[in-house]
């Protein structure tokens, strides 16, 4: 079974942040115990929790994650749809600084 070219974004985004940022990530799949449209990417860095969706070429988020990400915006979370690590990166040390977080 071939790997999903949004799996590897996931991954790759993953092992960058864990490096530029720190602070703890994992890759949050969909079942039975989980709602639809979760975010693909969740971390917590210096108590801040982060959920990114991940998007390939002209993919759009479905409505379900736009309201997934919104609910998490609304609960104090750092959000973002990133379709590069670049951005990715860019979303969660933007948030960061944001809230006085990370000064670099």
């Amino acid at each position: 079974m071939a790997v999903k070219k949004e799996t590897t974004l996931v991954k790759k985004a993953r092992v960058v942040l864990l490096k530029t940022v720190g602070g703890k990530w994992w890759k949050q799949h969909t079942s039975e115990f989980t709602n639809r449209g979760f975010p693909d990417l969740m971390g917590v860095v210096k108590g801040q929790h982060i959920a990114l969706e991940a998007k390939i070429g002209d993919n759009e988020l479905t409505l379900l994650q736009e309201y997934q990400l919104a609910q998490f915006k609304k609960n104090g979370s750092i959000t973002g749809e990133f379709r590069t690590v670049e951005e990715a990166v860019k979303i969660v040390t933007t948030g960061l600084k944001k809230r006085g977080i990370l000064w670099q």
